[in-house]
């Protein structure tokens, strides 16, 4: 028997930090099989929401043209079982009230140790995984008995 082929999960990385980019990029989702696409802005980000479908968004808190947690509500009014990770780059920097009734779903902050990264997403895309699976038999209960009426 075979399996059904795995889907690429695809991760937007929304900062403004190039260093932060770069070590994501290169020590983190590399030697992974995640389709990783970057914006630094939230036009760009708003753009890339609307074709990409993400599997995991992580989200910087100082984006130039906007707030990050306005860029998280449009982006769950969009998609809302996406899981967002918020990246800040200091550790005095305190998670507002806001950004937990968003459901944001970890806090990364430097220093950053990519074991500690890889397990931040692994969480968001398990969570991703058990929300799609509720929606999938949510789904079914509610328009399995209307499809028997037709």
């Amino acid at each position: 028997m075979t399996m059904p082929p795995t889907k690429i999960k695809r991760i937007l990385l929304v900062l403004t930090d190039e260093l932060m980019l770069q070590m994501l990029e290169n020590q983190v989702f590399a030697p992974t099989a995640y389709q990783v696409t970057t914006a630094r802005d939230c036009e760009t980000a708003r753009r890339a929401m609307r074709t990409l479908r993400p599997d995991l968004l992580i989200l910087g808190a100082d984006l130039p043209d906007g707030d990050y947690l306005e860029l998280a509500r449009e982006m769950l009014a969009l998609q809302p079982t996406l899981p967002i990770l918020l990246y800040t780059g200091d550790q005095q920097h305190t998670l507002s009230r806001d950004a937990i009734r968003l459901g944001l779903v970890d806090w990364l902050v430097p220093p950053l140790k990519i074991n500690d990264v890889r397990q931040a997403v692994e969480r968001g895309l398990e969570r991703s995984r058990h929300w799609a699976e509720w929606l999938r038999l949510a789904s079914a209960r509610y328009t399995g008995p209307l499809l028997k009426q037709v």
